[in-house]
């Protein structure tokens, strides 16, 4: 299960959880960057469409606060 919060304009974070409490990995998205392994050397991640999704949801919603 991932979550998705919004730190500041253009910075969200997003949490990988399992079976255990603790997160798995936490990483940082900014600006359509991701801080995550899979990101390095490539465009784009997964973690950036669920930011993207996260924030076309927002819109739908409208009553939303981040």
């Amino acid at each position: 299960m991932y979550t998705v919060r919004k730190l500041f304009p253009d910075v969200y974070e997003v949490a990988n959880f399992g079976d255990r409490k603790d997160a798995d990995a936490v990483y940082t998205v900014r600006k359509a960057k991701c801080s995550c392994p899979a990101a390095w050397g490539r465009k784009s991640c997964k973690h950036v469409s669920l930011v993207n999704r996260f924030k076309t949801y927002v819109k739908v919603l409208g009553g939303l606060r981040l």
